[in-house]
C-alpha cells in the first residue's frame, strides 16, 4: 500500500481540495493598492505543483514560506523556505534531514526570533515537526509523539512563543474516541515534550488542534467540528501554556451549525480572533470572523469584508498583530474564479481598513489561503499561482502597510464622532467653540500646537486639512 492510501490521502486530499476546489459566486468591484505590494516571492527552484505559499509566517525582516508539494526528496516530501523580506531575496531552503515522499512538509510554519518550526504531517503515516535555526538553517530538533495513531495529522499546525512550541495532531484520539484531535507542547530549546493539551470535554470528531497560537503565557486552539451549538459549529479553547489549565472556551454570540468555527486562530496581547470561513454571513459560506477579550471570553467584535459573497470563505487564513489583523478570503471572484482577496482590518474597532490583492492576481490563484502580519508587514499565500509556465507552483506576496498620518482636524462627522474626513461638520464645530477656551475645537495655535482659544489658527488649520485623511 503506497504512504498517500487510506486515511492520510482522504485528509490532506479532502483538506486540500476544500481550499481549491471549484466555487461559484460573483463579486461586486473592490479597491486595492493600500497596503503596498513590494515583493513577489518565488522560490528560486520553483516547479509545477509544489504549492508554495500553502503556509507562510513572518518575523522581523524574515519570512518562511512552506511549499509541501515539493518532490525534492521524493513526490510530495515538501520543502520551506527562508526570505528577508526587506530585500525579497531567498535566503535558504530547508528540508528534513530524513525526508520521504508524501510527508508533507511545509503543510504549517511558524517562526519567532530564531526559531522556525515547519509542520509535516504526512511523516511516517504520525506526523512531525522540525525546528531550524534560522540564521543557519540547521535542523536543531524533530519532534514526534510515541503512540500517536496512524493519520494522526501531527504538525497539520504548529505555534511558537517564548520558548514554547505547540504542535496540532487534529485526528489524535482521546481516551477511547476517536478523532477528537490534541495539542502538543514542547521546550523550544531542547526538543522535550512537555505536555499533550486536550478540551476538557473532549468529542468524537472535534478536529481539535486544526488550528494553534502561542502569545506569552496563553494557548489558542481551535475546534472547527466541536458540535456544542450544532453539527460542525465549532469552539476555540484558551490555555496556560504552563499548566495547561483550560481557562475559557470561546464561542461567537451568533454560533450555529456547519459554521466551522475555530477553523483559524490568532493570539495577540489580550485578544483572540477566531473564524468560522463557512458562516453564513448573509450569503452561504461567505464566512466570518470574531474578535474575543481573552480574560473574559467576551466578544468585543464579528469582522466581515463589505461585499462578502456567497462560497467568498472569508476566514480561510487569519494572522494578527497588535491592532491590525488580517484575514484571508480564498474563493473570492473579484479577480476570477477562486483568486482570492485578503483583508486588513483594526483590531480596536473592528473597522475595515483594506483589501489587499496580488497586482497579477488570476482565477485559481486561492490567495490568502495562508496570511502572516508582523508589525506592518503582511504576507499572503498563493500556492495555485502560475507563474514561469509551471501551473501551481505558488507563490507568496509581501506587503507593508502604512499607518494613516494623523488628522488632527478631523473633530467630528456626522454621527458626532471623527469620519477621516474634514469638512463642514468639523468647520462648524470651530465656529461654534470661537473664542471659548480649552474646548475640543483648539487643535492649533501659533506654533502648530493647540494654545488654549479657539481662533483663526483652528480655522485655518481645517481648511489646510480639507478633504478625506487618507
Amino acid at each position: 500500500m503506497a504512504k498517500r492510501d487510506g486515511n492520510l490521502k482522504r485528509d490532506f486530499r479532502s483538506i486540500r481540495l476544500l481550499a481549491i476546489g471549484l466555487l461559484s459566486a460573483a463579486s461586486g468591484g473592490i479597491a486595492c493598492g493600500q497596503p503596498e505590494q513590494v515583493f513577489k516571492l518565488i522560490a528560486e527552484d520553483a516547479m509545477a505543483e509544489r504549492y508554495f505559499g500553502w503556509s507562510v509566517a513572518i518575523c522581523g525582516d524574515v519570512a518562511i514560506v512552506g511549499s509541501p508539494g515539493d518532490g525534492q526528496s521524493g513526490d510530495e516530501s515538501g520543502s520551506a523556505y527562508i526570505f528577508d523580506v526587506t530585500t525579497g531575496a531567498q535566503r535558504r531552503k530547508l528540508v528534513g534531514d530524513d525526508a520521504s515522499s508524501y510527508d508533507d512538509f511545509g503543510h504549517s510554519v511558524a517562526i519567532r526570533d530564531e526559531i522556525a518550526v515547519v509542520g509535516a504531517p504526512g511523516w511516517e503515516y504520525q506526523g512531525a515537526a522540525y525546528v531550524f535555526e534560522v540564521t543557519t538553517g540547521e535542523q536543531l530538533h524533530k519532534l514526534s509523539v510515541d503512540g500517536l495513531p496512524d493519520y494522526a495529522w501531527f504538525g497539520g499546525s504548529v505555534a511558537v512563543g517564548d520558548g514554547i512550541i505547540a504542535v496540532g495532531a487534529l485526528e489524535d484520539n482521546h481516551e477511547g474516541m476517536s478523532v477528537t484531535g490534541s495539542v502538543y507542547l514542547f521546550d523550544a530549546s531542547s526538543g522535550q515534550l512537555l505536555r499533550k493539551i486536550t478540551a476538557d470535554e473532549p468529542g468524537i470528531g472535534d478536529w481539535f488542534g486544526r488550528s494553534v497560537s502561542i502569545d506569552g503565557d496563553t494557548l489558542l486552539v481551535g475546534a472547527f467540528r466541536d458540535d456544542d451549538d450544532g453539527e460542525d459549529s465549532g469552539s476555540a479553547f484558551l490555555f496556560d501554556v504552563h499548566t495547561g489549565e483550560q481557562l475559557l472556551r470561546l464561542k461567537p454570540d451568533d454560533a450555529t451549525h456547519y459554521g466551522e468555527f475555530g477553523w483559524a486562530v490568532s493570539l495577540s496581547g489580550d485578544v483572540a480572533i477566531v473564524t468560522a470561513h463557512h458562516r453564513y454571513h448573509g450569503p452561504p459560506y461567505s464566512g466570518s470572523a470574531y474578535l474575543f477579550d481573552v480574560r473574559t471570553g467576551v466578544q468585543l467584535h464579528e469582522l466581515a469584508a463589505e461585499g462578502t459573497m456567497e462560497r467568498d470563505l472569508f476566514g480561510y487564513s487569519v494572522s494578527m498583530d497588535g491592532d491590525l489583523a488580517v484575514v484571508g478570503a480564498i474563493g473570492d471572484q473579484e479577480a476570477g474564479d477562486d483568486a482570492g482577496l485578503a483583508h486588513l482590518f483594526d483590531v480596536s474597532t473592528g473597522e475595515h481598513l483594506h483589501t489587499l490583492c496580488a497586482d497579477d492576481a488570476s482565477e485559481d490563484d486561492i490567495f490568502g489561503l495562508s496570511v502572516c502580519i508582523s508589525g506592518d508587514t503582511i504576507a499572503v499565500g498563493a500556492p495555485k499561482d502560475e507563474h514561469d509556465g509551471h501551473y501551481d507552483a505558488g507563490s507568496a506576496y509581501v506587503f507593508q502597510y502604512t499607518p494613516p498620518a494623523p488628522c488632527i482636524a478631523d473633530i467630528t462627522g456626522p454621527d458626532g464622532e471623527p469620519d477621516r474626513t474634514v469638512d463642514v461638520h468639523d468647520l462648524l464645530v470651530v465656529l461654534a467653540y470661537w473664542g471659548v477656551p480649552g474646548s475640543i475645537a483648539n487643535i492649533s495655535g501659533p506654533d502648530g500646537v493647540p494654545d488654549g482659544i479657539v481662533d483663526v489658527h483652528d480655522l485655518l488649520a481645517v481648511l489646510a486639512e480639507w478633504g478625506p485623511c487618507d
